[in-house]
C-alpha cells in the first residue's frame, strides 16, 4: 500500500558514448575473463544514472565485439531517424501557398 506512494519512476537516462567508454574500461578492468564480478553491473548503473539492463546490453555487445575480434562499438544501437517522413517538402510548402493564395476570401 505504502511502496506505491513512494515509488517515483525516474526517467530514462541515455548515456553519452564518452560514458559507455567509461563503463566499458570499468568492467574491463574488474573482470576475470570476461566475467564481471556480481555488483559490478549494478553499480556502474547507478553511478551513471541508468537501468542495469542498459549496461547489461553495452556489456554484452562488447564481449560479442572482443571475441569476434572487432573494435569495441561505444554507439547506443539505437536507429536514427526512423518512421514516417514528413511529406511538407519545399515543392508541397510553395504549391500548397500557391493554392491557398487562390481562394477568394469572402466578407
Amino acid at each position: 500500500m505504502g511502496s506505491d506512494a513512494t515509488s517515483v519512476a525516474k526517467p530514462r537516462k541515455n548515456i553519452t558514448p564518452p560514458e559507455r567508454a567509461e563503463v566499458i574500461a570499468f568492467l574491463l578492468r574488474v573482470s576475470i575473463e570476461l566475467r564481471p564480478p556480481p555488483g559490478a553491473i549494478g553499480s556502474s548503473a547507478t553511478k551513471y544514472g541508468c537501468s542495469t539492463d542498459q549496461i547489461s546490453r553495452l556489456w554484452r555487445r562488447t564481449t560479442k565485439d572482443i571475441k569476434a575480434g572487432e573494435p569495441i562499438n561505444y554507439n547506443s544501437g539505437r536507429k536514427g531517424k526512423s518512421g514516417r517522413k514528413t511529406r511538407l517538402t519545399p515543392e508541397f510548402r510553395h504549391a500548397l501557398n500557391d493554392a491557398i493564395e487562390l481562394i477568394p476570401l469572402e466578407d
